[in-house]
């Protein structure tokens, strides 16, 4: 007696992969940091109303917040969260010092940030 043998290959091991993958990212979520976390910066130093001291206040307050939020993320499922947590931090400090010049800083690299994006 002849016995053929199916070309078909079950999509399981798909798909218990994949399951696999979804359960080891779940717990990266659901343990995500809710407690606030803050740095002080200290600014007195500088004249804000200079181009030089507004950007050297920005280049402190973006270091702030990598120390907060972390920036060398090797897990993809927390991505998003340190990039908008990292910009969340940015944007209320920068609104908390309320320095015009500051602000234009912010600004001009929130606009070059989207159009990189957009623009790839």
């Amino acid at each position: 007696m002849n016995t053929v043998k199916s070309a078909r290959r079950s999509a399981w091991p798909v798909a218990l992969a994949s399951l696999a993958c979804l359960a080891g990212v779940a717990p990266v979520l659901a343990t995500a940091p809710v407690e606030t976390r803050s740095v002080s910066v200290r600014y007195a130093d500088l004249d804000l109303a200079s181009a030089a001291g507004a950007a050297t206040l920005y280049q402190r307050l973006r270091g702030a917040a990598r120390l907060v939020c972390g920036y060398a993320v090797e897990n993809l499922a927390l991505l998003s969260y340190v990039n908008r947590c990292n910009d969340s931090a940015i944007a209320d400090a920068v609104s908390s010092v309320n320095a015009p010049l500051l602000s234009a800083i912010h600004n001009a690299h929130q606009g070059a940030t989207v159009t990189a994006t957009l623009g790839e």
